[in-house]
């Protein structure tokens, strides 16, 4: 990350690139959470931290610092992936997936049996595995030795200070000179800007990007991408505390201001926090700059650093004034820039972390209901510098930077915290990009296949010396959110007390606009639901197509089933409740969300891990075979897990009509060890291909509805209505045989579990997400007890 980015040195530096590998990563996740849980268990406090800049050098040293302790390093113990590997790489290689931990003598042996052998990391990769490589002192000393060879000796505080770099920096450029307000164009416009704006790339619609990503995390997914400014999950099973997480920064700004950029990019990422009920707790940052040689460039980097920190000290932690908002870490990309000179736009970005004290408070900021109040927290101003209405041509406002005012945010994020832990909250939406227009328009328009609410809005009195551009434009910040009529006055009482300036909006309206009236009640313009819509949704499609990507899928979802559908109750074992060995292979990750809904179903799961011998399963009642990507997806998805041990139990238990559940990966491991259909078991009958429809390609997430197939088999069905809503996600999903009428003959057989919804009775149709025959979603064997 220290050099220019052309050909010559991208060739020159191929071999110095470090290159992820999330299969290792995830078995050392489990691996990890297996040690800190025995640690907490002991009563052992434990130094731990990753391998990330400067390796081994670097994590020891930062440990040792850390600890107020010294150290005694042998890199001739730390394990390499090669032979005559240089006592210098041993120690600043930056290789990921690599932690180091600091643990009392007496838990070594532990530490290294769990990595070692219960996780057996020496089979999995070759030179991996967890190894003693030095020992901690107390003479506050940083040793690093290869053998008997001191390579270095000083004092850790020496190591960990750093390196000042003395860089020359450009002067800051003069105070912009402003002449007067540019005429604006009739109001009769209004309406056809807002749609330029809601079109355009920065604000249009991401659902093609994130349907892309599987955004159930580990079953604790409260709101998702699409849903809210941020998204939310529940990490402790039982508890009502959550986790808030928004991303932000704007580039645009990052050109007309570095330190307006950086320190809007944390008040926009904490204000996107808040909109979901999360008090900020902590900020990292990414910061995206050229050639920091340049003195211009290192002009702008310091400054949006310093935008960073004053940001961090004016909102503080939690908004409640005291201490500051805590960085807890970071990253500086440099050399952002082509061979022609060409350098990135400043780009200050920063996530944002809130503490969520209970999830059943958080809201969507989509509008819930008529009637319902409107409230702006936060009011515009006339200046409209990098704005997205600029962007796009529109003259509006003063040709000045929005401002900042760090103490009137912290109010309001604190006003707005508030409301919601008083769950008085319907929805709330951050004002950003594109200002008022775009807040309102994204809250209205409604979750994928939820139909749209309008909004009546007034120019409040505070902003009457406002144009109605200025007023809808305007990029200042602040909040919209939505509560009942019934609890006004309580509501106006928490935004007084919090000290946030207010006023109130509007309401929403069951009808298909947007409407705006001046402070003076004098109708200004109208904006069509549809035709807003229709722009926000393609506005980011229109450009990928334009560049031969795919379009978006569908976005219709297929319906849910006749309505008043019944449902019968599935029959209930009593007594004791069933041992069900939840099986984790290599590259599985959605062991522990299956393993809680198996035990909230009433089961007693158990997590069999791969290491254990396969004679074990026989005491248990039934198994489920979980998602994610074993063993890499080698070959292809499942084929080498097929192969494990653990998978070939699997086949007595079947003939034994013990129950087995194969999810995602799971489904694809069932199918390669000759589960299912299981005609002739332990034979491939049937294949799982990559996704294959228009514009589907590749890994897809969305939510999908099936329906039981008729004559089924499977006695995992039993009891269920008739259709079934779930999330899918996955590359590998399309059931296929070489020949096309294969699956008729499987459903003949009642071994057709379970199909997409809304379909033709070939299995055509928008609403099969992936070109399965039949619409398969789902198979069993001729026994039914494998699904």
């Amino acid at each position: 990350a220290s050099a220019t980015l052309d050909a010559a040195a991208a060739t020159e530096n191929k071999g110095s690139v470090q290159v992820p590998d999330p299969f290792l990563k995830r078995v050392l996740t489990v691996a990890n959470r297996e040690v800190l849980g025995k640690a907490r268990e002991a009563g052992i406090t434990v130094g731990f931290k990753d391998l990330g800049a400067g390796g081994v050098s670097c994590v020891t040293s930062e440990l040792a610092d850390a600890g107020g302790c010294g150290c005694d390093v042998d890199l001739a113990l730390v394990h390499t992936a090669g032979d005559d590997v240089p006592a210098r790489v041993v120690a600043c290689s930056e290789t990921q997936e690599r932690y180091c931990l600091a643990v009392p003598a007496r838990f070594t042996g532990e530490v290294l049996r769990i990595y070692n052998e219960e996780f057996a990391l020496p089979t999995l990769y070759e030179g991996a595995c967890a190894r003693r490589i030095g020992v901690v002192t107390d003479d506050g000393v940083y040793r690093l030795r290869h053998g008997d060879r001191i390579l270095c000796e000083s004092p850790v505080a020496t190591v960990t200070c750093g390196v000042s770099y003395a860089r020359a920096e450009a002067p800051a450029p003069p105070p912009a000179v402003t002449g007067p307000k540019a005429p604006e164009a009739p109001d009769a416009a209004i309406a056809e800007e807002w749609l330029q704006l809601l079109g355009h790339v920065n604000v249009a619609s991401r659902e093609h990007l994130y349907r892309h990503y599987d955004s159930e995390v580990r079953g604790c997914a409260v709101l998702r991408p699409g849903e809210a400014d941020a998204g939310v999950v529940a990490p402790v099973p039982g508890s009502d505390l959550g986790v808030a997480v928004s991303v932000d920064g704007n580039p645009l700004l990052g050109l007309a201001d570095p330190y307006l950029a950086g320190a809007r990019a944390v008040t926009e990422a904490a204000r996107n926090v808040a909109c979901v009920g999360g008090r900020p707790a902590a900020v990292t940052d990414c910061l995206n700059f050229g050639n920091p040689e340049v003195p211009e460039v290192f002009r702008q980097f310091r400054e949006a650093v310093r935008g960073v920190g004053d940001a961090c000290r004016g909102l503080t932690l939690h908004a409640r004034g005291v201490e500051p908002l805590p960085v807890v870490s970071g990253n500086v990309s440099f050399y952002n820039q082509s061979a022609k000179g060409r350098t990135a736009a400043p780009s200050p970005i920063v996530a944002c972390v809130g503490n969520v004290s209970d999830v059943s408070h958080c809201r969507s900021m989509h509008f819930k209901q008529a009637g319902n109040r409107l409230y702006l927290v936060g009011l515009p101003n006339d200046r409209m510098q990098a704005s997205l209405a600029r962007e796009v041509g529109l003259a509006v406002g003063e040709d000045l930077p929005p401002g900042l005012e760090l103490e009137a945010v912290r109010a309001e994020i604190d006003a707005v915290c508030s409301l919601h832990e008083a769950g008085l909250v319907q929805s709330a939406h951050d004002v950003s990009d594109g200002g008022l227009a775009v807040c309102v328009a994204e809250m209205a328009l409604g979750l994928e296949g939820q139909g749209c609410l309008g909004a009546d809005l007034a120019m409040p009195r505070p902003c009457a010396h406002l144009t109605p551009r200025e007023f809808l434009y305007n990029e200042r910040g602040g909040f919209v959110v939505e509560a009942k009529r019934a609890n006004a006055g309580r509501i106006e009482r928490i935004l007084d007390a919090a000290g946030a300036r207010w006023a109130a909006l509007g309401a929403v309206t069951d009808g298909d606009v947007l409407t705006l009236r001046d402070a003076a009640g004098v109708p200004v313009c109208a904006a069509a639901l549809d035709e807003l819509e229709l722009a926000w949704r393609e506005g980011l499609t229109r450009l990928l197509a334009t560049r031969d990507l795919p379009d978006p899928a569908d976005r219709r979802l297929p319906a849910p089933g006749p309505d008043g559908e019944a449902f019968v109750a599935p029959a209930l074992a009593t007594g004791a409740a069933p041992r069900i060995a939840v099986l984790q292979l290599p590259g599985m990750n959605c062991e522990d969300e299956s393993a809680r809904a198996l035990a909230a179903a009433g089961a007693a799961p158990e997590i069999f891990r791969w290491t254990r011998s396969a004679r074990e399963l026989a005491v248990f009642d039934g198994f489920l075979v979980p998602g994610g990507f074993s063993y890499q997806d080698r070959v292809r998805a499942g084929a080498v897990a097929a192969k494990d041990p653990l998978i070939a139990a699997l086949l007595d238990a079947a003939a034994a009509g013990k129950p087995i559940l194969g999810i995602c990966n799971g489904c694809q491991v069932l199918i390669e060890a000759g589960l299912v259909p299981g005609r002739e078991p332990g034979r491939l009958e049937v294949a799982l291909a990559p996704n294959r429809y228009p514009g589907r390609r590749g890994y897809f997430t969305r939510w999908i509805v099936l329906e039981r197939a008729e004559g089924t088999r499977s006695r995992f069905l039993s009891g269920l209505p008739v259709s079934l809503p779930l999330p899918i996600a996955h590359a590998e999903g399309r059931f296929t045989h070489e020949d096309p009428d294969h699956f008729g003959v499987l459903a003949a057989e009642g071994l057709l579990a379970l199909r997409y919804a809304g379909t033709d009775a070939d299995g055509r149709g928008p609403a099969n997400p992936n070109g399965s025959l039949l619409a398969a979603a789902a198979l069993t064997n001729p026994a039914g007890n494998v699904l």
